[in-house]
């Protein structure tokens, strides 16, 4: 009996002894290069922060596609930005100001100037000829 536990014992001890952990490390770099492609034509760049960009990509839109998505750009801007505006349109035949610009007919010719304000402070304001009256409804004009 004696024999078999002193047995038992050696037994014993040579699994533990056998079994130990290991601490491996493992250190993982992940690099990630991000590739963008130029703005469109008229289009502004996302990253941009000046008023100026939206106001570029409105006055040089070469459609009305792409001058509502410019407006509506700058309406996104304006708010993230807590900005306001005031919208005021006029006829450029007459310089008489035009209540609601969208009703006009087709070829009666507008220029509307944007005032954009940080509280009562105004920040910017800019002209520009609409290429279509009904983007100004994009404005809430």
């Amino acid at each position: 009996m004696r024999y078999r536990s002193t047995a038992l014992y050696i037994v014993a001890a040579a699994l533990f002894a056998g079994c130990h952990s290991a601490n491996r490390t493992t250190t993982t770099t992940t690099e990630t290069t991000t590739t963008s492609s130029p703005p469109a034509a008229g289009a502004v760049d996302p990253q941009s922060v000046t008023a100026a960009d939206y106001i570029a990509a409105i006055q040089s839109a070469r459609t009305p596609a792409a001058e509502a998505d410019a407006i509506r750009q700058l309406r996104q801007w304006e708010i993230a930005n807590g900005l306001t505006y005031r919208i005021q349109t006029v006829r450029t035949d007459s310089n008489t100001p035009v209540a609601e610009p969208s009703a006009l007919a087709a070829g009666v010719p507008v220029r509307t100037e944007v005032t954009l304000f940080r509280g009562r402070d105004a920040v910017r304001t800019f002209q520009f000829n609409p290429k279509d009256k009904a983007n100004l409804a994009l404005f809430g004009e």
